[in-house]
């Protein structure tokens, strides 16, 4: 077996099913959750179907144990060929609603505990010059989904494909390449994302448990999510409906471009990439001819 593959959040749901899919396609698979107990479970699924599989404890919100997962690979485990940074919750309230203490623990995990598991990763295969496939989940609501009631999620997924976005572009001669897995309405226990939460509340939402369960089988989530990461695609998309959201948001501001558009006082001559070239080869070539 020469290939690999870490899964965080792996215990359960859309990260279940990715371990699960990608063991089916005969990768060693590193499974890694929170919950020790969730994560084993997950490796014995895999073992009893024949397949290869270990666990490793993971909390993508403390930067330890994300170091210590990065030093693991290629010792205590392969070099992964991919990684998905899949560890996700969510907290459904008004954004008027949200406390402070919310919004640290759902951007702890989907944006910060994203990136450091990332960069952790990357940072080992730009060193040693070792291939690897980073997948990171974001979201429909990634795209535009304006669901109310989910006003930070939707945020931290904005936030999600805004980090994946310039990593992409800073890593384009690095052995590193990276995509983004947005899913719509799917299977999963993000519903319950807060049971591991020290202050959880003591109850859950059912309706929200019932929405869930209504999505799309994560097992068909993962089965498109290993496609489109075997394929190095950017965009790895699982509902086709999520293209209106997107379309609609094109559309204002293709609105509002046009408007600019026709105000001719507007000086067009600040594009920052175009900008910063420029002053980069002026302060270039005033250092030489000082030299």
């Amino acid at each position: 077996m020469s290939k690999s593959a870490v899964v965080t959040g792996g215990g359960s749901g859309i990260g279940r099913a990715l371990c699960v899919e990608l063991a089916s396609r005969d990768y060693e698979v590193v499974v890694t959750d929170i919950s020790s107990a969730d994560a084993e479970a997950t490796e014995s699924l895999i073992r009893d179907a024949g397949g290869v599989a270990s666990s490793f404890q993971c909390d993508v919100s403390d930067t330890a144990s994300v170091a210590a997962l990065a030093v693991a690979a290629g010792s205590d485990f392969p070099w992964p060929d991919l990684l998905f940074s899949n560890a996700g919750v969510a907290l459904a309230k008004p954004a008027v609603e949200y406390t402070r203490a919310d919004l640290e623990w759902m951007f702890s995990v989907n944006v910060f505990g994203m990136w450091d598991v990332a960069t952790a990763f990357a940072k080992v295969a730009i060193e040693r010059k070792r291939d690897l496939q980073i997948v990171v989940t974001g979201s429909e609501h990634s795209l535009g989904l304006p669901h109310d009631g989910m006003a930070a999620y939707t945020a931290s997924k904005h936030a999600t494909l805004g980090f994946a976005e310039v990593m992409r572009s800073e890593w384009a001669n690095e052995p590193v390449s990276i995509g983004i897995l947005c899913p719509g309405l799917s299977q999963s226990r993000l519903w319950d994302g807060e049971r591991h939460r020290d202050t959880a509340a003591s109850d859950t939402n059912p309706f929200a448990e019932t929405l869930m369960n209504a999505g799309m089988p994560a097992e068909e989530v993962a089965r498109i999510a290993v496609d489109g990461a075997e394929r190095g695609d950017f965009y790895i998309l699982s509902h086709a409906h999520v293209g209106t959201y997107a379309d609609a948001r094109h559309h204002e501001i293709d609105e509002a471009l046009n408007r600019l558009s026709d105000d001719d006082s507007q000086d067009r001559n600040y594009e920052v990439t175009a900008v910063a070239a420029e002053l980069a080869a002026k302060v270039s070539a005033t250092s030489a001819s000082n030299e």
